[in-house]
């Protein structure tokens, strides 16, 4: 395992046989900083095309902006991201500790809705529309686990 401490927060890294499979970062730009650095080196291995691998990082980035946005209201917090290689899948599980996704979200992703200046739902709809599969659990006492699933390329 590998801690950095950096002027912005703590960020916490867990290698298992050199491949990236876990980061803690806070809830704010330096911590989405480091998720994008982290993504494309996950990406590049497992993806491969150039595309899959933009596709890949919009979407991790869509959702650790809703951790801020949404789960924290821009007041900070911890997000925990994990990488998994699933069958023929690369997942990444992203859990925030915050207020909790609404229930509606967990049983249907929302449709893009024509009202051009709706301030929720288009992350969670790219999200869906650009990965392969997408899972939304709301925490037992708070918190939400988003699970993205991109189809590997090896």
């Amino acid at each position: 395992m590998t801690t950095l401490n950096e002027n912005c927060g703590d960020l916490e890294v867990k290698k298992e046989n050199k491949a990236l499979t876990q980061l803690n970062l806070n809830a704010d730009i330096q911590g989405l900083k480091i998720l994008k650095y982290y993504c494309h080196e996950v990406a590049e291995i497992y993806l491969k095309d150039s595309d899959r691998i933009f596709e890949y990082i919009l979407c991790l980035d869509e959702l650790f902006v809703n951790c801020i946005l949404h789960a924290y209201q821009g007041k900070g917090g911890l997000v925990n991201i994990q990488f998994k290689l699933e069958d023929n899948y690369i997942v990444a599980y992203v859990r925030d500790f915050g207020i909790g996704i609404c229930e509606k979200y967990i049983e249907d992703v929302p449709k893009l809705s024509e009202d051009l200046f709706c301030e929720d739902g288009r992350g969670l709809f790219l999200v869906s529309s650009l990965s392969s599969k997408l899972k939304i659990e709301r925490g037992q006492d708070q918190g939400t686990l988003i699970k993205v699933y991109f189809e590997r390329m090896c």
